[in-house]
């Protein structure tokens, strides 16, 4: 499969997704920001720019690419492909500039970050979008149809609602006279929060230093519980962060729920309904969710006769913690556990006040919420 070919199929499968996503039955209940949306993503393709790069001198084989789609050149399917390049700082920069047109700062930046990382991250521009890829998108076409998702939805429908929007925002500000809120100096903003005295912010970040996660628990739940514990240690600035921590460390929770199902089920998801049989290599939870939801919506599947690798799709945190049990991987009285967490979360997500959590309170939180987590990728039977 050449670009010209690959890129067709792209464009063809995001537009004709994005469709889906935003198909109404009553034309009313389409927002203005949702047809400026499905206006410009009615105008793919755009031009396109290819850059080839090796990532690994010693084995030319290994090869990344980076992308430029150029949104002021919509409904044109154009695409350049430059000269191969070396992954290194100087040479990624020159490229960016002489192909990409980019300006001398902005190559400078982006060339940097790339050779840093190695790794496959998106870079909006004011009129475009940068993507590079740790891999050849040719020999990995359906990995890149399901990876393109992550940064091009975000900037593409963002873009497009701004540009194609006829209906003009309020400004709130403007209309009641709101002034802006006075600068802080950071002087001010590093100064101890007083109702967080008992504590210094070492003894804070030694009081969630041992809270650890297992490693097989999945990066993206460990990122989102050291984001809660990072967000515990802050507090000795702002106290109300005690609060955030604590409900941040709860949907750390909810995520791992979604992960340990995957986990159970493997690489590859066959959802059964009635004579049908659908796949789906490298499930997440979300991707089979939308799934079903879309085909309730189109198909009118019932989805309680639904089956993923031949069990029940949980539909919801309290179905996941119930196939957790009925599979053996939690007792009852842990599922128990699991049920008044998710309580809690409800009611913290839920609110009719501000509520203010002491440190104890949110300490327990996560120590709680850590050794749950771990319990559930601990009784991995497949690891």
């Amino acid at each position: 499969m050449n670009y010209q070919e690959l890129f067709s199929e792209i464009f063809s499968h995001h537009k004709e997704r994005m469709k889906r996503n935003y198909h109404k039955e009553d034309p009313e209940e389409i927002s203005p920001n949702e047809k400026a949306i499905l206006t410009g993503f009615s105008k793919l393709p755009c031009k396109l720019d290819i850059i080839e790069v090796n990532l690994d001198e010693n084995n030319p084989s290994k090869r990344g690419c980076l992308l430029k789609y150029d949104l002021t050149s919509l409904e044109e399917s154009k695409i350049t492909i430059h000269d191969i390049i070396e992954c290194n700082t100087e040479e990624l920069k020159k490229a960016l500039q002489k192909n990409f047109c980019l300006s001398e700062n902005r190559s400078e930046v982006l060339s940097t970050e790339i050779n840093k990382a190695k790794s496959t991250a998106g870079f909006p521009l004011e009129d475009a979008y940068v993507h590079f890829l740790d891999y050849d998108i040719k020999e990995n076409f359906d990995k890149f149809k399901d990876e393109m998702t992550s940064p091009f939805y975000p900037f593409f429908t963002d873009y497009f609602a701004q540009k194609y929007n006829t209906v003009e925002k309020i400004d709130f500000n403007k209309l009641y006279e709101l002034l802006p809120e006075k600068t802080i100096p950071i002087s001010e903003y590093l100064k101890p929060d007083l109702r967080g005295s008992a504590y210094t912010i070492e003894e804070l970040q030694k009081q969630v230093s041992s809270l650890s996660l297992i490693p097989k628990v999945p990066d993206t739940v460990k990122s989102m519980f050291k984001t809660a514990k990072d967000l515990y240690v802050l507090s000795f600035f702002n106290y109300q962060l005690f609060t955030v921590a604590s409900h941040y460390s709860l949907l750390s929770f909810d995520t791992a729920l979604e992960y340990r199902f995957i986990t159970d089920i493997g690489n590859k998801a066959q959802i059964h309904y009635e004579d049908e049989i659908q796949e789906l290599t490298n499930p997440t939870y979300s991707k089979i969710f939308s799934r079903l939801q879309n085909q309730k919506r189109k198909q009118n599947w019932k989805l309680y006769k639904v089956r993923v690798n031949g069990k029940k799709f949980p539909m919801s945190s309290n179905e996941l913690i119930s196939y957790l049990m009925a599979n053996g991987i939690i007792p009852k009285w842990q599922a128990n556990i699991f049920q008044a967490i998710k309580k809690l979360r409800n009611s913290m997500t839920h609110i009719d006040h501000t509520s203010t959590f002491a440190p104890s309170m949110a300490y327990g939180m996560l120590e709680s919420l850590c050794y749950s987590i771990n319990i559930m990728f601990h009784n991995d039977k497949n690891h």
